[in-house]
């Protein structure tokens, strides 16, 4: 599979994706409504991933190099779900599109697969399961042999890390949202997932030196190599777990604090109403107080400066 060899259906679907993203934008901004921009460079960066994970040497030379298919996976399943996300082509398309296309939309979201695939476990077990399956059954070789079984590979990772990534990253319309908390657990406890998957494929690695496939130096070269693929999924998988969670704590330590209310707003109108007269009441008889003490000082004063009878 040469380097920068993709399929002419995977170019059209890419650039008909990024005309129709563009195509959303300039509707909006046509009714006088700003797409956000951060949304944008988001939907550029997951391009740009994408084409990293399909076009570059990484896929290219994974027969050869199972750490760069591993690269290339990673960021199908983790970066590019994480970007798409932000960028959120599916609230573009309910904003930017006629009525009909809106509803379509929202009736996708709103189906029972997608909640189903969205489901908190259902969505970890995919996520997990995945690099699993790719290499604990020898898929990756397959995969980066016959393109027939690579892209289609290719696009079920993409796919399996937005299913993922949406309950946390995504906006609105959504099938489920999770909260922070339980968010930060969901994402937390990929790191021993991706500890244990990453050792278990060093070891395998390890196994295939001494494996009879082909010659000795062949298989010392593939037992290294899959010692690699499992060295990334062992460190960006965990590290990238740990990015997801700070993300998500980032997030809501910013809307907890502009959802707090300031001291005047925050309380009950007839908390306020009534801390008023408290406080009314407490300046007049201050008031009262000081005229009193002033009228009695004048009284005082008044006396001392009479004279004495004689």
């Amino acid at each position: 599979m040469s380097s920068l060899h993709i399929e002419p259906v995977a170019w059209v679907v890419l650039a008909l994706a990024i005309a129709g993203y563009r195509l959303g934008v300039r509707r909006l901004a046509g009714r006088s409504v700003r797409w956000p921009w951060w949304r944008s460079a988001a939907f550029a960066g997951a391009v740009a991933t994408a084409l990293v994970a399909t076009t570059s040497p990484l896929p290219a030379n994974a027969a050869a190099n199972p750490t760069e298919g591993a690269v290339a996976q990673v960021l199908l399943l983790l970066v590019a779900p994480l970007l798409l996300a932000w960028a959120a082509p599916h609230t573009l398309a309910v904003e930017a599109g006629r009525r009909r296309t809106a509803g379509q939309v929202r009736a996708v979201v709103a189906s029972r697969a997608l909640r189903a695939l969205t489901y908190p476990i259902a969505a970890w077990v995919l996520l997990a399961g995945a690099p699993a399956v790719v290499y604990g059954t020898g898929l990756y070789g397959a995969a980066a042999r016959n393109e027939l079984i690579g892209q289609p590979l290719q696009l079920a990772l993409l796919a399996i890390g937005c299913l993922f990534m949406w309950p946390v990253f995504g906006a609105e319309p959504l099938p489920r949202r999770l909260h922070p908390v339980p968010a930060m657990g969901y994402l937390l406890a990929l790191l021993p997932y991706f500890t244990l998957l990453g050792f278990a494929i060093e070891s395998q690695g390890s196994a295939r030196i001494v494996a009879t496939h082909g010659a000795a130096q062949a298989a010392a070269n593939l037992g290294s190599d899959l010692e690699g693929a499992g060295g990334v999924l062992w460190t960006v998988g965990g590290l990238g777990a740990i990015c997801l969670t700070i993300i998500v704590l980032v997030g809501w330590l910013r809307t907890e604090e502009r959802a707090t209310p300031s001291r005047d707003t925050g309380l009950d109108p007839a908390a306020v109403a009534q801390l008023t007269a408290w406080r009314q009441q407490r300046a007049e008889a201050a008031e009262e107080q000081a005229a009193r003490r002033a009228a009695v000082a004048d009284a005082v004063a008044g006396r001392r400066s009479k004279p004495a009878r004689t």
